[in-house]
C-alpha cells in the first residue's frame, strides 16, 4: 500500500493511503510512497511541530 503525506494550512503533516480522499484543507506534501519512506520524508521536511499561527504568535511576543 502506498502513502501520501499531506499538510494542512497550520504547516501540520499528516499520513494516509494515497486511494483515499484528501479531507477538506489537506493537500499533499510531495510525497508518495511506501510508509517507511514517507516517515523519512516527514523527518526531513517537519521540522518545526508547533502550528503556524503559534509559531507567529510566539515571534511577534
Amino acid at each position: 500500500m502506498n502513502y501520501q503525506m499531506v499538510r494542512n494550512g497550520q504547516d501540520r503533516c499528516s499520513s494516509g493511503p494515497q486511494e483515499r480522499p484528501l479531507p477538506p484543507g489537506w493537500w499533499p506534501a510531495g510525497f508518495a510512497g511506501a510508509k517507511v519512506h514517507g516517515l523519512s520524508f516527514v523527518d526531513d521536511h517537519w521540522t518545526d511541530l508547533w502550528p503556524r499561527d503559534l509559531r507567529t504568535w510566539l515571534a511577534e511576543a
